[in-house]
């Protein structure tokens, strides 16, 4: 135990994110009141909304999310009426969660992130009718109502 050394997780900042993301393929935009990574990934799965074709992560003053959306099906439910914007925030509505902490809570984002990104590149990856890319959909719908239930103060 004399040699163990233990890491001590550094707060969610643009910084550590700059240096999480980018690799992963992520782009910056700070045009934005917050700090907006986003990456796009190619599929064409219109039946599915884990079959995300954007994945967005905003850090915020005191928190960081990871949203993700397809935008093909979206569109088309647009333009088909099924989905009515009034304003432009009515597309967060349409987002899907997928990670949420507090800034001082990096524990359980490396992990996530590693397993989202392997899903994602089964996605982008993968025949919709393969049974990975279904099992890569399944995994994400799992890491959806995952995030939508954990409390961010526990």
């Amino acid at each position: 135990i004399k040699n163990c050394q233990f890491k001590m997780p550094q707060p969610i900042n643009l910084k550590y994110l700059q240096q999480l993301l980018f690799p992963l393929g992520y782009k910056l935009d700070d045009t934005q009141e917050f700090p907006v990574f986003w990456k796009q990934i190619t599929q064409n799965d219109l039946r599915s909304k884990y079959a995300f074709s954007v994945v967005m992560a905003t850090l915020h003053s005191h928190s960081f999310r990871i949203e993700g959306m397809n935008e093909p099906k979206f569109i088309r439910a647009v333009k088909a009426g099924q989905i009515t914007l009034e304003k432009p925030e009515d597309i967060e509505n349409h987002r899907e969660v997928l990670f949420e902490a507090m800034i001082d809570d990096t524990g359980r984002l490396e992990p996530v992130l590693t397993f989202l990104e392997q899903q994602l590149a089964v996605v982008g990856s993968m025949p919709i009718h393969a049974p990975e890319y279904k099992e890569a959909l399944q995994n994400i719908e799992m890491i959806v109502k995952a995030a939508n239930q954990i409390d961010m103060e526990d």
